[in-house]
């Protein structure tokens, strides 16, 4: 098991306790010297009845991995920084959370590449990363973290949805949230790679089908969300979710896109069909997006991911949020047993804002 960002040593501490061999390295060496300190433990024999693997850790870049062999690593987990939101160092030579984004980007290129180099045919890469904001708008750090892994030659296995649980939600958030209009990043994405036994790529033309919704509903809720998780009861799902948008966004249009093989649109199509219902749409108003990824052939198809490409360089739009929406029954184990693939329970609302005067 590798973590090329292993920080602190958390990962190593569950290596350890389940008895798998890892190495863990960091550009950080007092970040090294903690993880050994934090290693340095005696797993109770009566506890676990089998072998202990002392973490292997030492000062190291992501960038290069060439102390391990080609198909040698059975599992690669690691938390980059994302681009430069939090310094990691003080200016520690190769610290990739110094970079902007499109840096940042470029370094994690060569960290993929090292990835695919090392892991073992069929095995997974496990990254955790989230969307950053600036200037009051999103980053969609995540998906394009994920293409870089992609373009290395990873096939996504899993997005699974980490939702943050240290967002404050009321006081003085709540007001910030509602007089500013923005949204507290509550997520982040747990994005599981695998390293294809074939690398020949499939050709794949995503079929996509397009419902407009009424924007005029007038649902009435008593608190707003404020955080980018939405989870709602199923049985009042839509009123709740409608209620949000209309209290939150007023002028607005409202599409679900989804994936469909009986639909003749494809995503150019999309985007046209999109473009021309925005010359209705009234300057600072909100292009409102439901859709949800699909599994195709073992391997999540991004839709949401795919969207965001699409629209990126208009540039009258400007992505407001990335919403995870779900259900409040989605946590209760699955009474279907465990199966080779997570169900995909969750879906997104893309919102963008139009400002027709770029």
């Amino acid at each position: 098991m590798l973590d090329y960002f292993c920080g602190g040593g958390t990962t190593a501490i569950e290596a350890k306790l389940l008895s798998r061999k890892f190495i863990g390295i960091d550009i950080n060496p007092k970040a090294i010297e903690m993880a050994k300190r934090k290693v340095d433990f005696e797993v109770p024999k009566q506890l676990f009845n089998y072998e202990i693997f002392e973490p292997e850790l030492k000062v190291g870049d992501a960038r290069d991995l060439s102390f391990l062999s080609d198909n040698s690593v059975d599992l690669i987990c690691s938390h980059p920084p994302y681009a430069n939101i939090i310094h990691y160092t003080n200016l520690k030579e190769g610290d990739l959370s110094f970079l902007e984004v499109d840096q940042f980007l470029d370094e994690m290129s060569k960290v993929a590449k090292e990835s695919y180099r090392v892991l073992k045919p069929s095995k997974k890469c496990a990254i955790l990363i989230g969307d950053i904001r600036k200037k009051g708008f999103v980053i969609p750090l995540g998906f394009k973290l994920l293409d870089v892994y992609l373009n290395a030659g990873f096939k996504l296995r899993e997005i699974v949805i980490k939702q943050q649980h240290n967002c404050k939600t009321t006081g003085i958030w709540y007001n910030k949230s509602l007089k500013y209009n923005f949204l507290l990043l509550a997520h982040e994405y747990l994005l599981v790679f695998e390293k294809p036994l074939i690398t020949k790529d499939e050709e794949y033309t995503p079929r996509i089908s397009i419902v407009e919704k009424e924007a005029e509903y007038n649902k009435e809720i008593d608190k707003l969300e404020t955080t980018t998780v939405w989870i709602f009861p199923k049985e009042n799902f839509n009123e709740k979710l409608i209620g949000n948008i209309t209290k939150r966004y007023s002028n607005f249009i409202y599409f679900e896109l989804f994936f469909d093989e009986k639909s003749q649109n494809t995503l150019n199509d999309v985007k046209r069909f999109l473009l021309g219902k925005l010359e209705n749409l009234s300057n600072n108003g909100f292009l409102v997006i439901q859709t949800k990824d699909v599994r195709i052939n073992g391997y999540i198809e991004p839709l949401a991911k795919r969207i965001v490409d699409l629209l990126s360089n208009e540039k009258f739009l400007h992505l407001k949020e990335i919403i995870i929406l779900s259900t409040n029954k989605q946590n209760k184990n699955n009474s279907k047993g465990i199966t080779d693939y997570l169900e995909i329970v969750h879906k997104y609302l893309l919102v963008y804002e139009v400002n027709k005067k770029c």
